[in-house]
């Protein structure tokens, strides 16, 4: 599983594009891809799949809130960028 992650990261990011690893559900896949160098990750590890109303109450309530959805919900918020890249 790890080198196979480590030729996908490998060829995307050779492309020059961002790769975003899709259902991480535990902190080991986590740790894995971060040691790949894999740009973000989502999952079930972070929540759950919500709608739309829903998931505007959670990342108000959490870290994940990127100062682009606060200008478009008319609120001004200093959030710092969040990547697994260092």
């Amino acid at each position: 599983m790890q080198s196979f992650s480590a030729a996908i990261i490998g060829l995307g990011q050779s492309l020059g594009l961002k790769v975003i690893a899709e259902g991480v559900e535990k902190r080991s896949h986590l740790e894995m891809l971060a040691k790949l160098k894999c740009d973000e990750a989502q999952g079930y590890l972070f929540a759950k799949p919500l709608f739309e109303e829903d998931f505007i109450e959670y990342a108000r309530a959490t870290r994940y809130w990127p100062n682009g959805l606060c200008a478009q919900y008319g609120e001004q918020k200093e959030t710092p960028s969040y990547s697994m890249a260092g």
